[in-house]
């Protein structure tokens, strides 16, 4: 009996109560609004951002992509901190994008070869839990 609620404790002390999960989604998605605006991206000129609290990362994540006639940009960011996770950037005119980097991690980064990929990447932080 002693293991068993000695073991509850340690379990209920290590999983967030889906208030603080709650919570911390709630912070996430105003930091990334914030972060969104910013950095002078706008929805009316075809920009479009979406947030994710990762409780892997601990990070709040935002995945921003901008469009103009010219050009895509892309990018996986922490909201608050600003650590950047991965970007791509292509000129309309190229076939090849001027910028494609994964960056998992702080020691970590790798360059991409296509949208493909970035996306995949991207992806992965995304849904991360």
């Amino acid at each position: 009996m002693r293991k068993l609620l000695a073991g509850a404790i340690f379990f209920v002390a290590i999983v967030p109560s889906a208030a603080q999960l709650v919570s911390d989604k709630d912070r996430c998605a105003r930091a990334a609004e914030t972060s969104f605006r910013l950095s002078g991206w706008k929805t009316e000129n075809g920009s479009a951002y979406r947030s994710h609290y990762s409780r892997t990362l601990g990070a709040c994540l935002i995945e921003i992509e901008g469009r103009s006639p010219y050009s895509l940009t892309k990018s996986v960011s922490d909201a608050i901190e600003g650590r950047t996770y991965a970007i791509y950037m292509l000129v309309t005119t190229g076939n090849k994008p001027m910028t494609c980097q994964l960056i998992p991690s702080q020691k970590e980064k790798r360059d991409c070869a296509t949208e493909e990929e970035y996306n995949v990447f991207a992806a992965s932080l995304m849904e991360q839990q």
